[in-house]
């Protein structure tokens, strides 16, 4: 039985994180996902980037300690996402967290 694989996957789209007990939203979310028990939460844009959703995305991030966060970003915005994204990746590693980030496909 141990040699045999399991996968699991969960997932809800663009969520307002409210902790227990309180009334006001930390915050928006636009992936939601458990994967193999593992929380992970996720960043995706569909136009040009902006420094402060990430800086957010990073204090969510930290607060809920998933243990990973991703970022999907358009191709033709990923060195900019990448500038926005890498501070982030610093920040939240400090806490055993994995940090990726994805370009959404072109059609």
């Amino acid at each position: 039985m141990s040699n045999q694989g399991m996968f699991s996957f969960l997932y809800s789209p663009s969520r307002e994180v409210v902790i227990n007990g309180q009334t006001e939203a930390l915050g928006e979310l636009d992936l939601i996902c458990s994967l193999n028990g593992d929380l992970v939460l996720g960043e995706v844009k569909s136009g040009s980037p902006v420094k402060a959703e990430y800086q957010r995305f990073q204090e969510l991030v930290i607060r809920l300690r998933p243990q990973r966060a991703i970022g999907f970003v358009p191709q033709e915005y990923l060195a900019q996402a990448q500038s926005f994204f890498e501070p982030l990746r610093v920040e939240v590693e400090k806490h055993s967290i994995s940090v990726s980030l994805f370009t959404l496909p072109s059609f």
